[in-house]
């Protein structure tokens, strides 16, 4: 029953009259979004998709790690392919329908969207602060046009640091697993999560309950796994796509489109650079990258005793670049691998009405992915937009201007405290 606290508090009556027209908004937005759902897809991706959910409804869940399949999905991608499959009655009718689960991290998406102008404190200002959030074509892009699920994972992401911020650690917890087995790069987050856990524990055994509720949900996730032996398979396969496309950036517009002689999506990461590999060079930024956020973290939190709430706005940035960092320094970087950041920036821009600084970093990642996709053609009129070393500076712009938020943030802290 304590678990459900957060759920009671949500919807408790006094949630429910501040946010009535709010939720009716983001219901409504919903519904709306649902008609918009359509096949498209990267022809790559969904060849694998509709593979998974055939082999799901022909063999069950169970099953989908054997090696015929080339599964390298964490669980939830595959419990949805599960649901899915159990509501159609033909196998092939997949080609054609499976294009519906995109409703499903849709639904999510809009709930953080909601729960972040859900903090809005004038009432008709909420409305405007969503449907902003809402109609950012880069926020919905990946899941609309490219039907890939990282505004599923990252909306989980961003639930469990929600959840902390409202001191629900249990929930937080449950929910961060959840976020791994949609897909794993929600790892990216961890060491800021785990700071935030750690710092909010009362004693050694809530400590121990928090990690039983941890392994009890991952070993929930995986059960059906567990009872036929092929549990081993799942992190062998997902561990197995690293290295699988060794080059400097997979047409991630990061600091690489900027300092190589060449194209990046060409140069295997292993090549020298400086008396280093790229992907060391890469290793090292991002470490150093991480050192930048967690140290003054540290102190702020463990050493002045602020507060989580007093730091609400440093532990939004501090996850914003976390994320941020982790798809602009290291290599092999998919352009979709942005998006585990956009939810952070979003939250961060409309929290403090930063529309100048969301339009950059939301054109820059759109346009990164239209130009795989070329959902809209008519921009193929403007080539300069896609052009790699301007994405790669629009990138680089709202990433420096984070930065220096954040350290500008950490010194009103330190001096404040």
């Amino acid at each position: 029953m304590e678990l459900l606290k957060p759920i009671k508090s949500i919807f408790n009556s006094s949630f429910y009259q501040d946010n009535k027209l709010l939720l009716f908004s983001a219901l409504l937005s919903y519904f709306f979004l649902l008609f918009l759902i359509d096949q498209h897809a990267l022809p790559f991706d969904i060849q694998f998709f509709i593979k998974w959910a055939t082999a799901i409804k022909n063999n069950g869940l169970s099953h989908i790690y054997s090696p015929n399949n080339q599964c390298d999905y964490m669980p939830g991608l595959l419990y949805i392919f599960k649901v899915y499959t159990s509501l159609i009655s033909d196998v092939s009718s997949i080609p054609q329908t499976i294009h519906y689960i995109k409703c499903f991290p849709l639904f999510f998406e809009v709930l953080a969207i909601f729960l972040i102008a859900s903090e809005i404190k004038k009432p008709d200002y909420k409305i405007f602060v969503f449907i902003v959030g809402i109609l950012n074509i880069g926020y919905l892009f990946n899941t609309l046009y490219w039907f890939q699920i990282d505004g599923w994972v990252s909306s989980f992401m961003f639930f469990s640091f929600y959840l902390i911020l409202k001191k629900q650690l249990k929930w937080s917890v449950l929910v961060f697993v959840l976020a791994l087995n949609i897909k794993f790069q929600a790892i990216i987050l961890l060491p800021l999560m785990g700071l935030m856990w750690l710092s909010e524990l009362k004693n050694f055994k809530h400590g121990l309950k928090l990690f039983a509720i941890a392994v009890f949900t991952q070993v929930l996730v995986i059960l059906p796994f567990l009872i036929n032996g092929s549990a081993k398979y799942i992190f062998q396969n997902v561990f197995n796509t690293y290295d699988l496309f060794p080059y400097v950036s997979l047409n991630a517009k990061n600091i690489w489109f900027l300092i190589v002689d060449g194209s990046p999506r060409h140069i295997k990461d292993t090549d020298a650079f400086w008396g280093l590999t790229y992907n060391k060079w890469g290793l090292i930024l991002y470490v150093m990258s991480i050192l930048y956020v967690l140290v003054p973290l540290i102190y702020l939190r463990f050493f002045k005793k602020i507060s989580i709430l007093e730091l609400k706005k440093f532990l939004i940035l501090s996850a914003l670049l976390l994320c941020y960092f982790f798809f602009y320094f290291n290599t092999q970087m998919h352009e979709r691998y942005v998006h585990y950041a956009m939810i952070f920036v979003v939250y961060y821009c409309l929290s403090n009405s930063k529309w100048v600084v969301l339009f950059l970093f939301s054109l820059a990642y759109f346009l990164t992915l239209d130009e795989f996709m070329q959902v809209q053609k008519s921009l193929r009129n403007f080539l300069f937009l896609f052009n790699a070393q301007f994405l790669s500076v629009l990138f680089t712009l709202v990433l420096f201007y984070f930065i220096i938020v954040f350290y500008q943030n950490f010194k009103s802290l330190k001096r404040e405290f």
